[in-house]
């Protein structure tokens, strides 16, 4: 699900809100993007695997290397330079982790490696990269990592399904309730249906990455499992 067709699905839960004048628009969209930001305080899959794509347009060129700003409270699980002239998904080249005080080497080319590669250089801070080569024309930077998610663009993938879609329908209600309509009452219910959602959406993510089959094999021995057993008989 992109993050286009997640919040078209909060605002379908939402029929008359959607449309009422002081909510649609700005407003409503910031409760829903603060909706996701509570539910990844609370679920950790959610804060799992998330994909930004740099493009020449998003980094600075530095010499041989290019500059570009990390995702706020991004946890870098890896990275690859990607050419865009194909589907491939194998057309992919993994950065290499390189030390920040030798950055500089990727700005002059000065690459210490045995062989041709790929460097991906993160300042203290986490903040800053530096990648070489540059991203070009063609090429772009995939970046995959860990965190909550503060910003998302229409095409963005995101982790939340269906039943999270409905859950953040409930805090955004509440919280419509609470600043428009100052209706507490509605406000706690609200809340309260959106806590226990919340909840179910903790355990059944869990769930998920679980194997529900976990019996032993059969078989009385497995110790020429994925062996040739020819040399036994």
């Amino acid at each position: 699900m992109t993050w286009l067709e997640f919040t078209t699905k909060v605002k379908d839960f939402l029929p008359v809100d959607k449309d009422r004048l002081n909510v649609k628009g700005t407003y409503l969209d910031q409760l829903i993007r603060q909706s996701v930001i509570d539910l990844q305080s609370f679920i950790p899959e959610f804060r799992l695997g998330h994909e930004t794509i740099y493009a020449l347009a998003d980094v600075t060129q530095e010499g041989f290397a290019s500059v570009g700003a990390l995702p706020d409270q991004a946890e870098p699980r890896d990275a690859y330079y990607v050419s865009t002239a194909t589907d491939d998904e194998c057309n992919r080249k993994p950065f290499t982790p390189y030390d920040w005080g030798n950055r500089f080497d990727l700005v002059c080319a000065n690459y210490q490696v045995k062989q041709c590669g790929f460097a991906f250089a993160i300042d203290p801070q986490a903040k800053t990269f530096y990648v070489f080569p540059a991203v070009e024309d063609g090429r772009e930077l995939s970046l995959f990592w860990d965190g909550r998610k503060l910003e998302f663009a229409d095409a963005d993938s995101v982790p939340f399904d269906e039943g999270a879609a409905f859950a953040a329908s409930e805090y955004v209600a509440a919280h419509i309730r609470r600043k428009v309509d100052n209706d507490l009452a509605a406000v706690n219910s609200h809340m309260a249906s959106y806590r226990v959602k919340r909840s179910q959406l903790f355990t059944d993510q869990r769930e998920r990455r679980r194997f529900k089959n976990t019996s032993p094999s059969q078989q009385p021995s497995n110790a020429c499992g994925n062996q040739s057993c020819a040399a036994t008989v």
